[in-house]
């Protein structure tokens, strides 16, 4: 498995962000379990933005998005969660791509 992650200030790693969002239908945020008075909750942790392809595999990530530090990091192969992790996520569409249909 080969893993690329590029700070998106680079012009190669710009290209990669690019290329990944107009690539993702879905994007989603893990959620993070914390345990409060007992009960638990689930927070989504949004540093680290996700975004899958059509059949919900993870074609890569951004790590801290809109910071001067922001990462894109392109799984190759994707890789693939299973349903219960998937249950465990924030998942919306990426309309960002949708910007290229025109």
């Amino acid at each position: 498995m080969k893993n690329i992650a590029l700070l998106t200030s680079s012009p190669k790693g710009a290209e990669l962000k690019k290329a990944l969002l107009a690539k993702a239908v879905s994007v989603g945020h893990i959620l993070i379990q914390r345990f409060r008075l007992g009960v638990a909750e689930y927070l989504p942790f949004t540093e680290v933005t996700h975004y899958f392809g059509p059949d919900m595999r993870e074609l890569g990530m951004i790590g801290f998005a809109h910071s001067s530090v922001e990462t894109v990091f392109l799984h190759d192969p994707p890789r693939q969660w299973g349903e219960p992790m998937l249950a465990r996520c924030e998942i919306r569409q990426n309309f960002w791509n949708k910007q290229f249909d025109k």
